[in-house]
Formats: structure tokens, sequence, C-alpha cells
């Protein structure tokens, strides 16, 4: 029973080949790949999200050691034996809606893309013309893709998790369609309740893993992302 509630669970998250095991400063452990690696930081994905920690708040990358672990590892437990009644229906609404922010987040890696190529590559009032219209473009996209995320069907436990997930490509969208219009101001809000969307996104999702007795190490692991998106 209890390999198949680790099974079920592991559809929470689609776990990347050849992830590093990566340990923090505060003991706790990261099992994931890193999709980036700068002088000063790398960055992992979480629930489709990139997550970044500073090389100076980790211990060590796969037993290369960085400095000096300020905690013992805590030893992760068994989970309890539990039925997995109700899962599939979980599971299967979560699979969906992060595959489709996976989108999200990555369709937004290509727009931040060709919108630093644009500033770079004109200026002066053709610069100004191109970037709001790139923005006006993006928020058009956005919207056909928040039409998607309307149309899933989320069990109760997920309700929360569904309505952040529209709030975030909303105010996304609404960003977006406050820079085409010259709204600086109205774009910097949007822009800031985005970013705090996505914690949110992981704070409520950590809520549902606890709920139903994930593995401790999928927990420690989703409260390092928060706490590192926090810090950014």
């Amino acid at each position: 029973m209890k390999k198949l509630i680790i099974i079920i669970l592991s559809f929470f998250i689609v776990f990347p080949l050849f992830a590093e095991r990566i340990i923090l400063k505060t003991g706790k452990e990261i099992n994931k790949k890193i999709t980036e690696r700068t002088e000063e930081s790398i960055t992992v994905e979480v629930l489709g999200m990139p997550v970044t920690y500073k090389l100076s708040d980790i211990a060590s990358i796969d037993d290369e050691v960085f400095a000096p672990v300020e905690k013992k590892v805590p030893v992760a437990k068994e989970s309890p034996d539990i039925t997995p009644q109700g899962y599939f229906e979980l599971n299967d609404y979560l699979i969906k809606a992060q595959g489709l922010l996976r989108k999200f987040i990555e369709s937004d890696g290509r727009h931040m893309d060709k919108v630093i190529s644009t500033a770079a590559t004109t200026d002066g009032n053709e610069k100004a013309k191109k970037m709001k219209q790139l923005a006006a473009k993006y928020a058009k996209i956005h919207r056909k893709r928040l039409k998607d995320i309307e149309a899933l069907k989320p069990p109760d436990d997920c309700k929360s998790y569904h309505k952040k997930l529209v709030e975030l490509h909303l105010n996304k969208i609404n960003s977006l369609e406050s820079y085409s219009k010259e709204d600086l101001e109205s774009f910097s809000i949007y822009f800031r309740k985005s970013r705090n969307n996505e914690i949110e996104i992981l704070e409520i999702t950590l809520g549902i893993f606890k709920k139903h007795n994930a593995p401790r190490e999928e927990i420690a692991e989703l409260e390092a992302a928060i706490e590192a998106l926090k810090s950014q």
C-alpha cells in the first residue's frame, strides 16, 4: 500500500531526470534538476515555476561542498499508510493544471526574450511603439490560455488552487495591457500581484500535500521553494 501511495503522490510533481541532490544551509534537501546556473545562483523548477537559490544559501550540490551545513539533514520518516480514495481525481486535475502553468511560464520566458531583444535593437519612439505592441500581443495570448484554465473542473481540495491560478493569469494580462497603454503605475501593481500569486500557488499546494500525507521530502522541497521565492 505504501508503494502505491508514493506512486500516486508522485503525480503531484513531474520529476526531472538526473536530478541533483541540493542541500541548503538550513539542512533541507532538494532533489531537482538544475535548469540554470550562474556564478551566484542556481535555478530549479518546482510545479512548473522557476525557483532560484543563491549559492550562499547552499551547503552542497551532489556532495560538492559549498559551506558547512548549519543543521543536520532530518531523516525522512515514512508517511502513514492511508487509503488513496479520491487521489486519482485530485491528481488528474493537478497534472492538467500544472501542465498549463508550465506552458504559461515557458511562453512568458519566450516573451521576455523577445522584449529584451527588441529593447536592445531599437531605440527612441520606435522602441516604445514596438514594446507596447508586444505587450498587447502577449496579453491576447494569455487570454486564450486563461480560457483553458477556466475550463478545468477542480475537485474540492483544489478550488483555492484553481482560483489563484486564474488570478495569476488575470494579473499577468492586466499588467501587459497596462503597459501597452503606458499606464506604468498599474503595470507595476499587477506585476507584483502576479509574483505574489506564484508564492500563493505553492503555499496552497503545500497545504494539499500535507493534508494528504505526501512524502516528507516533497513537503520539504516545497517549503524551501516558497522561502526562496519570498527572498527574491
